[in-house]
C-alpha cells in the first residue's frame, strides 16, 4: 500500500510538472490623458515610416518604454477609449466596452 501511495504520488508531480506551459508575457500600460507625444520614444510618424521627434518628445523621460523600444518593442497598434470610464470598467471586468455597456463617462454624482 505504501508503494502504491509513492507510486501515485511521483505519477501526480511528474504529470503535473509535465504539463507546465510557458505564459505569455503581458505588459499593461494604463495612463489617463496620455498623448501620443507625452513620451520620450516617438510614436508618430511619417509617410516613410520614420518616427518623427516633436519638441515634447525630448521633454519627457520614459526610460522604461525607451528600453522597451530598443529591444524593437514598439506599441503601434491599439485602442483607445476617450474617456477614462469604460477603459476602467475593462479592467476590472474583463470585457471589452461593447460587453459590458460602458461607453462613456460615468458621473459620479448622478450614477451611484
Amino acid at each position: 500500500m505504501k508503494c502504491l501511495f509513492h507510486s501515485l504520488l511521483a505519477f501526480a508531480v511528474f504529470a503535473v510538472s509535465a504539463r507546465a506551459e510557458n505564459k505569455p508575457n503581458i505588459i499593461v500600460f494604463l495612463v489617463d490623458d496620455m498623448g501620443v507625444m507625452d513620451t520620450s520614444v516617438p510614436f508618430l510618424t511619417d509617410d516613410a515610416g520614420t518616427p518623427v521627434v516633436y519638441p515634447l518628445n525630448e521633454w519627457y523621460r520614459t526610460p522604461s518604454m525607451e528600453r522597451l523600444a530598443a529591444q524593437r518593442t514598439r506599441f503601434s497598434t491599439f485602442y483607445a477609449q476617450s474617456v477614462c470610464s469604460p477603459t476602467r470598467a475593462t479592467l476590472m471586468t474583463g470585457q471589452n466596452a461593447t460587453r459590458h455597456a460602458t461607453t462613456q463617462w460615468i458621473r459620479p454624482e448622478g450614477n451611484n
